[in-house]
């Protein structure tokens, strides 16, 4: 995993806040029924820094994926506990109350988003699934006050669905840096695809 340092902040955007918030009804799209999608910028980056923000843009090449993790997170291997719910990968903050989890596995008998989708509205009605493009990535977003976290999913072929899950939401100021963490979720950008 290679990283590269940058001063980040996680403002509080509403447009983006509600695109990642878990707080949306299900099923929820913008006014026009395209589905809400959200682009890295410059822009974005640099609302990030006039927050106040801190973090770093990992490059996780095992995922082909890249985006930023807070300052105060530090990446760890999962416990074996962990490691059977499919977690491959954890950035915890030392007290533990702060966590990024990635988890790489199938999703029951799901093969597409669309079956996770339905499969959640089936099994889990009471909680949000919003469709949402990130970058170049069509996923699904939802979360639950429950377990206070929100989650990024993602196809990921034959091994399934990677769900990055983010830990807590419910407090604003999490929201929103989680928000911007999510909105952060690309493919690995090189010098031939930054050109």
């Amino acid at each position: 995993m290679k990283k590269r340092l940058i001063a980040a902040a996680a403002a509080g955007m509403l447009l983006l806040s509600s695109v990642m918030g878990f707080t949306a009804a299900a099923g929820e799209t913008e006014a026009d029924g395209e589905i809400p999608s959200v682009e890295w910028s410059e822009e974005l980056l640099q609302s990030f820094v006039d927050e106040g923000f801190a973090g770093t843009i990992y490059t996780i090449d095992k995922l082909g994926l890249e985006l930023i993790v807070p300052e105060g997170l530090e990446q760890r291997q999962p416990t074996e506990e962990e490691k059977e719910t499919d977690t491959i990968l954890v950035f915890e903050n030392e007290d533990q109350s702060e966590k990024i989890e990635f988890v790489l596995g199938p999703i029951s008998d799901c093969q597409s988003l669309d079956d996770v989708q339905a499969f959640m509205a089936e099994s889990f009605p009471d909680i949000a699934v919003t469709p949402t493009r990130i970058n170049e990535y069509d996923t699904l977003v939802y979360g639950s006050e429950e377990t206070d976290s929100m989650a990024v999913l993602i196809g990921a072929g034959d091994a399934g669905f990677l769900r990055i899950i983010l830990h807590p939401v419910t407090d604003p100021g999490m929201n929103k840096l989680y928000s911007y963490v999510a909105a952060s979720i690309q493919e690995i950008k090189t010098d031939e695809t930054e050109q």
